[in-house]
């Protein structure tokens, strides 16, 4: 049975030897700058090269990043339902057409608002709430 040290030099050690060979086709091939940045690219970034595109210089891409997921609770599709007019609405207006308690009113706006659906704004003493203009429902 292998000792996790012993596993994890091997494969250090595997990886090193299989990449320097790729290390010094690119630097070959698009100069050494690249090939030093390519040694330090953290997982899910790779150099791509197309010669109709970036002036045939080569490029970096950021791929197999997932955008964060998230759900509509029925009581934020609910002040979202209120807000679809895109008229901005008073904070006590929205309030009291919502029927929640102010607590937990509280808590659904600022979940909306984490989530990048709605935007608060003060004005003067009051606060206005409206749907963001990327958002459509």
């Amino acid at each position: 049975m292998k000792s996790i040290r012993s596993i994890l030099t091997e494969y250090l050690k595997t990886n090193k030897i299989v990449h320097e060979p790729d290390l010094r086709r690119i630097a070959q091939s698009y100069g050494t700058e690249y090939a030093r940045i390519t040694n330090r690219l953290p997982t899910g970034v790779a150099l791509f090269f197309f010669h109709e595109y970036n002036n045939a210089k080569p490029y970096f891409v950021k791929f197999g990043e997932r955008t964060k997921a998230w759900r509509i609770t029925g009581q934020e599709r609910g002040i979202l339902e209120l807000l679809k007019d895109g008229r901005e609405h008073g904070i006590r207006e929205l309030w009291s057409e919502t029927r929640f308690g102010w607590s937990k009113f509280h808590r659904v706006l600022r979940k909306l608002q984490n989530k990048g659906l709605i935007e608060i704004r003060s004005e003067g003493r009051s606060k206005k709430v409206s749907l963001k203009s990327n958002y459509a429902l």
